[in-house]
């Protein structure tokens, strides 16, 4: 998990930071002597023998900060959480991954768990500065975090080293932390064709690609254009461009939300077209959508679709088609995969 990582190298800058300070910090001065008083080099040096630390101070500083190190990975963990589905249903023994930020400059400590009958688990008797957790079952689908508002399968507490924008405040037994797992529904076997990649001309000739074999073809569903025109302005190269995506004798929609897995009955159109001019700000060299897609035999599927301008354009194409016609179900099961 990235969490784990960027966990730890904050707990490293900050523990290096007090470290230096630590060593670094200078001895008070005499009472009595104001620090606007001038000196000659001579006394200067000499105060500056007595001020700095000795090899004994030293070591008892090093002292003082690995005792802080140990301090700030040593705090105690008491954790409690629950696993809900995407209804507030408890999802019983959803499996637990965790790991306690609980060493200086190596990774930490990862541990497993499970939830019990209602969800409910409970993370004792471990260490360290901060703790992240993943919750995971088969048939769910896994929740990433995008804020602390919304929901997730997975999050990293503060303990320690305290919550900021990144780690939230520990949970306590009356107030659990709710990690949510998003319920599959019915999955059908559907056609898989993996992320491919095409160049495409910048004059408008179409490149066509059979979305049931992932191969370029003639006669392949998906059409795809770009029109581009350069210019140099004020040093950068900024230029119109606009790419149009086509079903031949179908259509296409926009998939705008993750868990929406029933193709539209209508609302197709033709193609959709993305342009941009050397003029707009922000300007942008790229686009990537999802798609649901209607074939001429009635047939549905839903795309991922990436476009970038530059030297060379290029587009890439993920798609998963349903082979029954008149079947709008699109919810994909890795082990129903159809491979072309």
């Amino acid at each position: 998990m990235n969490r784990r990582r960027i966990t730890l190298v904050l707990a490293t800058a900050f523990l290096l930071l007090c470290l230096w300070w630590l060593i670094r910090a200078p001895q008070q001065e005499p009472t009595g002597q104001s620090s606007a008083t001038t000196s000659t080099p001579s006394e200067s040096n000499a105060a500056e023998a007595q001020t700095s630390p000795t090899p004994p101070e030293q070591a008892a500083q090093l002292k003082e900060a690995a005792d802080l190190v140990e301090k700030i990975f040593a705090s105690p963990i008491d954790f409690y959480g629950r696993v809900v589905d995407q209804n507030g249903n408890p999802v019983p023994f959803a499996d637990v991954g965790y790991t306690a930020a609980d060493k200086f400059n190596a990774s930490g400590t990862n541990y497993t768990g499970q939830a019990d009958a209602q969800g409910y688990f409970q993370i004792t008797g471990i260490q360290g500065a901060a703790l992240a957790v993943a919750v995971r079952k088969a048939g769910y689908y896994f929740l990433n975090e995008t804020d602390k508002s919304s929901p997730s399968s997975a999050a990293t507490f503060g303990y320690s080293m305290g919550p900021d924008s990144y780690r939230r405040v520990p949970p306590t037994k009356e107030n659990p932390a709710v990690f949510v797992l998003h319920k599959m529904g019915e999955t059908v076997p559907l056609i898989l064709v993996e992320n491919r990649s095409f160049r495409i001309p910048r004059d408008g000739t179409p490149v066509m690609v059979d979305l049931l074999t992932g191969k370029e073809s003639a006669s392949g569903q998906l059409q795809v254009e770009a029109w581009t025109s350069d210019k140099l302005q004020d040093g950068t190269r900024f230029h119109d461009w606009k790419c149009r995506v086509s079903i031949i004798g179908g259509g296409l929609i926009e998939r705008t939300e993750q868990f929406d897995f029933i193709a539209p009955a209508e609302g197709y159109e033709p193609f959709d077209e993305v342009a941009y001019s050397r003029d707009d700000r922000p300007w942008n060299h790229r686009f990537s959508k999802e798609y649901f897609v209607r074939f001429a035999d009635n047939s549905y599927g839903r795309i991922k679709f990436w476009f970038t301008t530059g030297g060379t354009h290029f587009f890439e194409v993920e798609s998963l088609i349903n082979p029954a016609p008149g079947d709008r179900n699109l919810e994909f099961d890795p082990k129903k995969a159809i491979k072309p």
